[in-house]
């Protein structure tokens, strides 16, 4: 009976090959796990930074828009608070005599941060409003300190002018002054440089206004379209119109 012992040599041989068929699913089963596991955290940690990219970005677009409006907001306040008695009929040369001398204050204005500029940086100069919120928050921080230096020299102008005093008109809030060039030509230079300066700071104010509103406008329409569509809706409403002058 060789053969017979033969055969079962062959099968006791063959069942002590490898794992059993159990191990091999359980393994199987085991790195399957793993392999899932480890794409699901993927997935999740993918998702997680995407969703703080996108909030991240949401928040660089908010404070760049409310920058903005503040620096508009901050010149349309300048020219109803210090301007608010100039009329289209004005004459510029009168203007110094209805802006008097203000308080200090100080303009609050931050500028962008590098994060924020590189956000507003656009593909082109029409849609670039990085350089654009730049000028606007620069020129309108230039234009509170001009209005400071002119509240100073306007300040000591009225101490020499005193002795001049002639109209007080309440109404309109101004002092005309009377006095012929030649009785002090020294204080009528000074007169001719304090008008000149409060003509141009009016001038800059207006036109720091209206580039507010065009780059507010501008905003509207190019911060969208760094997210995806219909994704933010935040909007730089404009202002309520001045009320007109009688």
């Amino acid at each position: 009976m060789e053969w017979l012992d033969g055969v079962k040599i062959y099968f006791l041989s063959s069942s002590t090959q490898g794992p059993p068929y159990e191990l091999w699913v359980q393994s199987a089963l085991t790195i399957l796990a793993a392999f899932l596991g480890a794409l699901l955290a993927y997935f999740f940690q993918e998702r997680l930074e995407r969703k703080q990219t996108l909030r991240h970005r949401n928040s660089l677009a908010v404070s760049s828009m409310a920058k903005i409006l503040k620096a508009g907001s901050l010149m349309k306040g300048v020219k109803s608070s210090f301007f608010g008695n100039i009329r289209d009929d004005t004459p510029t040369s009168e203007y110094w005599k209805l802006v008097l001398p203000s308080v200090t204050f100080s303009d609050g204005l931050s500028p962008l941060s590098d994060e924020e500029f590189e956000f507003l940086l656009g593909t082109d100069d029409e849609s670039d409003l990085a350089t654009k919120v730049t000028f606007l928050l620069d020129f309108s921080r230039v234009n509170v300190q001009a209005l400071h230096e002119y509240s100073a020299l306007r300040r000591d102008l009225s101490r020499e002018l005193d002795v001049y005093t002639r109209i007080v008109d309440q109404e309109q809030q101004s002092i005309a002054y009377e006095f012929a060039p030649a009785e002090n030509p020294g204080l009528y230079r000074r007169v001719l440089e304090i008008s000149e300066l409060c003509a141009q700071l009016y001038k800059n104010i207006s036109e720091a206004i209206e580039i507010s509103e065009t780059v507010a406008v501008l905003s509207n329409v190019e911060i969208p379209k760094k997210f995806k569509p219909g994704t933010f809706k935040k909007r730089i409403e404009p202002p309520a119109p001045a009320p007109a002058h009688d």
